[in-house]
């Protein structure tokens, strides 16, 4: 391979690439831009999942798009895990593997880099091979609900095969292995910095402008760790408080319970759940909240977990210059001269007070200023060095 040519890149996670972008679209699209070529896989379905109402999409025969620069492997029902029978289910591992180093040059193939966002996928490492692997951590996954012992020999394994691994969040180094510690880097979530500061600027998304103000905004997925019990308590007191939702259900607990909750919550008229929303359609809702939150669950009712957060929406919310109020994680301690870091019912209301009065932490030049040291660009900036150096070292 030529010494100025870039490695492939294969990335192993379980979101598909077209719904709410993550951590790793926004890396991912970013290396492509930097000339490595980037390939994407879901992974192999499951053979329950084929017959059910999940597999009416999946096609029948794998194949390949390209979106965002990334090279993206379609999911099919060909040869669908079955880990009851090991043989099969290695067949279904080996195939994909073949499938995902097929689409890389013959004489880049020695040079493979996979890099895995969840432990799931510690199995497909064993299949492909890579010359190099980057494990990026970023949730604390013990504290996760339905953790199990499969799941912790995997995400050890995966640590231990691992040459880079990286953690979205300083206080996620806590959960790893002691001697993994010196190949560890942190490489927390960004922003993609122009787009967020845009948002004041552009027109208000008529859903939104249908709502009145003031406007109190969260944007992300909907999961057990929102505190939907604590914004419901707020929107009861102050009736003319407006929370707007945007993002996607990701389950709250058992099937009837989540669907009960919600409706409970979302009947309130001064809650409102616009949907989902494409990544470059953000910018303008959070540009015309009057406050945007991260009311995170912090105590044992969601294992914790968010505790660990570094959340993906910091940097986009401080780029609006607007003020932001966030749940108690330690890790944004550093920033509270910009931010409002709270706990409990009490806390809330007053700080949301203190913000719909204009009297927030920080200027939104001050905010804005913040949001800059932590852009996507930065991020990725660091990674691709890191992944560089992997090759040089060897």
């Amino acid at each position: 391979m030529p010494a100025t040519e870039s490695p492939a890149l294969i990335a192993l996670a379980s979101n598909d690439w077209r719904t709410n972008w993550m951590n790793r679209q926004q890396i991912l699209s970013r290396l492509a831009q930097r000339g490595w070529q980037v390939i994407y896989s879901t992974g192999v379905p499951w053979i329950w999942q084929i017959g059910g109402a999940a597999g009416h999409g999946i096609p029948w025969f794998w194949h390949t798009t390209e979106q965002d620069g990334v090279t993206l492997i379609e999911r099919s029902r060909v040869l669908p895990r079955w880990p009851r029978w090991h043989a099969w289910d290695m067949l279904a591992l080996r195939a994909h593997a073949t499938r995902m180093r097929a689409l890389v040059p013959r004489h880049k193939r020695r040079e493979i880099t996979a890099m895995v966002f969840d432990p799931e996928f510690f199995p497909f490492i064993e299949q492909l091979r890579p010359a190099r692997v980057v494990f990026h951590v970023r949730d604390a996954y013990a504290w996760m609900p339905g953790w199990t012992d499969q799941a912790n020999t995997q995400f050890e394994a995966l640590q231990r095969r691992a040459d880079l691994i990286t953690i979205a969040s300083a206080m996620i180094k806590e959960t790893l292995l002691p001697e993994v510690a010196g190949k560890t880097r942190c490489l927390m979530n960004g922003a993609d910095i122009a787009a967020a500061m845009g948002g004041p600027g552009v027109p208000c998304p008529a859903d939104l402008a249908a709502i009145p103000g003031p406007r109190i905004g969260y944007v992300g997925v909907i999961s057990l760790k929102v505190d939907i019990d604590l914004i419901g308590s707020l929107a009861d007191r102050h009736p003319d408080w407006h929370w707007v939702f945007i993002g996607p259900l990701a389950g709250l607990g058992s099937q009837q319970d989540a669907a009960n909750r919600w409706d409970r919550f979302v009947a309130r008229p001064n809650v409102h759940w616009l949907g989902e929303r494409k990544h470059f359609e953000v910018p303008a809702y959070i540009g015309h909240m009057d406050v945007n939150i991260m009311p995170y669950v912090t105590d044992e009712r969601a294992g914790r977990w968010a505790r660990f957060a570094y959340p993906l929406k910091l940097h986009e919310y401080l780029a609006t210059g607007l003020p932001t109020i966030s749940a108690d994680l330690p890790e944004l301690y550093q920033h509270r001269d910009v931010l409002e870091v709270v706990d409990g019912l009490e806390a809330w209301d007053a700080a949301l007070c203190r913000a719909i009065a204009g009297r927030a932490p920080g200027t939104p030049e001050a905010r804005q200023a913040v949001a800059r040291e932590h852009s996507w660009d930065r991020r990725v900036d660091d990674l691709d060095g890191w992944l560089r150096g992997l090759s040089r070292d060897e």
